[in-house]
């Protein structure tokens, strides 16, 4: 059995709970706490993978980032 690595670093943005909170608005999600990583996706200039179906469904194609894994 071989091993993988992950290449797991932390982020320290001053600007991420702003954007967490602008996108839950824009999206009209309850919980800013799904956007969190959206806006993490954005700042960082990368793609959302996710699993999460009540996410996609609820941004269904207004936000590139957002990648379905389903």
């Amino acid at each position: 059995m071989s091993r993988s690595t992950l290449a797991i670093r932390r982020v320290d943005r001053d600007d991420l709970h702003v954007r967490d909170w602008d996108l839950a608005k824009r999206y009209n999600q309850r919980r800013a706490y799904d956007m969190m990583y959206l806006a993490l996706a954005q700042l960082e200039d990368i793609d959302l993978w996710t699993t999460d179906r009540r996410l996609v469904n609820a941004i269904a194609g207004r936000e590139s980032r957002l990648k379905s894994a389903l």
